[in-house]
């Protein structure tokens, strides 16, 4: 997601969710919550050459391994908090960050197992279409077909992605009042284990790993907030889990 959407849920749940924070606190943790997408713009600013490596780098943190990125996120801000360190408010707002793009559209791992399954059918087309080569030209000319037309694939699934995250901003920037009254329906004080909460990521994921582009251009205003102040339930009861214990 992008920086208005990012912020926006942080907001509500540090505002108005079940555990309460002091503005500081709060304006902290949303900025933070957007700082792995900062920095990663930062990084290929001053080393535009590793643009590809650090590319990969961001993709497999917010693609492959969203899930596994907020957990630690998490554990981290509980253990911080408990030893009174003060970058649990950095990393709890990684872990909204990270507990965004679980939820999101186009940041599954089975994308990536889609587009490998692509670059196999397309080597094998290659290898065929070539019949007439040598073997090892053969394999050499399946190898190139895989790879080009496995790479439109992938940039024709990130135009797709990235206007997902615009309509996204333009939405939420329309019904965020509507986010936060379902939000606000929604939220609920429970006792948080890490397994619930994992439960709990894991359901938004299922829910919502499927919908695309035409699904969010299309959905009512009641929907997309439902989406939204799904994704806001699951981040505070992240909070429950690392605060329960303060007294």
């Amino acid at each position: 997601m992008r920086k208005l959407v990012h912020t926006g849920l942080s907001r509500i749940v540090t505002y108005y969710g079940t555990i309460k924070f002091d503005a500081k606190q709060a304006e902290k943790i949303i900025w933070e919550s957007i700082q792995p997408d900062e920095l990663n713009r930062q990084e290929i600013e001053k080393n535009v050459q590793n643009k590809p490596v650090i590319l990969l780098g961001w993709w497999v943190d917010h693609s492959l391994c969203p899930h596994v990125m907020a957990e630690d996120f998490i554990e981290d801000t509980k253990k911080d908090y408990k030893n009174k360190k003060s970058s649990w408010v950095q990393h709890l707002g990684y872990s909204f960050h990270f507990i965004v793009d679980r939820s999101t559209p186009y940041h599954d791992p089975n994308r990536v197992e889609e587009i490998g399954n692509s670059f196999m059918k397309r080597y094998e087309e290659g290898v065929n279409y070539h019949s007439g080569f040598k073997p090892g030209w053969r394999v050499v000319l399946g190898i190139v077909k895989g790879l080009t037309d496995t790479y439109v694939e992938s940039m024709d699934l990130k135009e797709e992605h990235d206007k997902f995250e615009d309509v996204c901003e333009s939405r939420w920037a329309e019904h965020c009042e509507l986010v936060l009254k379902q939000f606000l329906d929604k939220k609920e004080e429970i006792k948080v284990t890490i397994e619930s909460l994992r439960d709990s990521l894991q359901k938004v994921h299922e829910a919502y790993k499927a919908k695309n582009l035409a699904w969010l251009k299309n959905c009512s205003k009641e929907d997309f907030s439902a989406f939204m102040a799904n994704i806001a339930y699951v981040m505070d009861l992240a909070c429950q889990y690392v605060f329960q214990d303060r007294t």
